[in-house]
């Protein structure tokens, strides 16, 4: 992909201090790669989330509309980082009496034009620390892998206007998006909560209910355990928790085709990546009812642990049928010898 910097600027942020400066990077091969791998991780980043600003006045907002318009970037950008420096400050005291520090790091903010299209990139990037093997003394640094990221990814269209807005997380920090940067979610997390649940659902039944009938019942037991378990959802982790280690009960079944249906979910249904799962959403989606005979059902209504060996598949003498290990099952059809 083809990528072209207008501007790259540097704030090391520090919480212990009341100003903060650009650093100087110009020249610094090294600092471009870094900056030009952070940006194309963060674009192919499958966990992000659309957002809109609240108004078209606040600070972020026009710093950005400035820079995009390539008039004299710096100013805007020294802008942005001593917001940024005075709403971690405000949050620091909001959860000193949980004895939780902010992470120092550094923001990075990057005007470029990838593949035709206006970008503006800010980003912080949190310190690491590490043993420098030349001096063997504690350093901190900037990560090339595992890094911790709050990002905000800004699109533009003609007449520099601005068509997209996505904002990514590792801590999934409010004060990020809600008071730096001052935005708001296009969706809501309880719709985005029924759209990504029901589109899951309906996907794995049209491919695997009909012909696939053992697979389908493991993987949307998997399906139910991730939105039972999980506060957040993530759209990567998702994939590995239903499909990481599964290995199919039927042979035929095409598990590259089935995880490549469910990766065009997202941008099918029109829901992020990343929202905060609301239970209440879909808490009677997961029942599921299997017609045993024409008079017995076994009713699932939450997922379970370890189903393979709470309901096991058994052949005797021939005849298939299901064992489930239950001791109120038993007393209800226990007969004496």
């Amino acid at each position: 992909m083809s990528i072209t910097n207008h501007f790259i600027s540097f704030h090391p942020i520090d919480l212990a201090s009341d100003q903060i400066n650009a650093v100087d990077i110009a020249q610094k091969e090294d600092v471009f790669a870094y900056v030009n791998d952070l940006v194309e991780n963060i674009i192919s980043a499958n966990d992000q989330r659309e957002y809109k600003f609240t108004r078209s006045t606040t600070e972020v907002c026009q710093a950005i509309l400035n820079m995009v318009g390539q008039r004299a970037c710096a100013p805007h950008a020294q802008t942005v980082a001593n917001r940024l420096l005075e709403t971690e400050k405000e949050a620091q005291r909001s959860v000193a009496h949980m004895q939780v520090a902010i992470q120092k790091g550094n923001l990075f903010h990057v005007v470029f034009k990838r593949n035709g299209v206006e970008m503006i990139l800010i980003a912080k990037v949190d310190l690491n620390s590490f043993l420098d093997q030349t001096d063997f003394k504690k350093h901190a640094g900037l990560p090339f892998e595992k890094r911790i990221l709050k990002t905000c990814l800004v699109e533009f269209a003609e007449q520099n206007e601005i068509a997209k807005i996505t904002v990514s997380d590792t801590n999934n920090a409010k004060y990020w998006w809600k008071d730096f940067l001052e935005l708001e979610e296009i969706t809501s997390d309880e719709k985005n909560t029924k759209l990504a649940f029901n589109s899951i659902d309906h996907t794995l039944g049209v491919q695997l209910k009909r012909n696939f009938p053992s697979d389908y019942t493991y993987l949307r037991n998997n399906f139910i355990g991730y939105f039972r378990t999980q506060p957040r959802f993530s759209f990567d982790e998702f994939q590995r928790h239903v499909f990481g280690a599964y290995r199919p009960n039927d042979p035929n079944l095409d598990m590259q085709k089935l995880k490549s249906e469910i990766q065009k979910l997202p941008q099918k249904h029109k829901f992020d990546s990343t929202f905060n799962v609301v239970e209440d959403e879909i808490r009677g989606r997961f029942r599921r009812v299997i017609l045993l005979t024409d008079k017995i059902k076994l009713e699932l209504t939450d997922n379970v642990e370890n189903l393979g060996s709470a309901v096991e598949a058994k052949q005797i003498n021939g005849k298939k049928g299901i064992f489930i290990k239950s001791d109120d099952g038993y007393d209800a059809f226990h007969k004496a010898e």
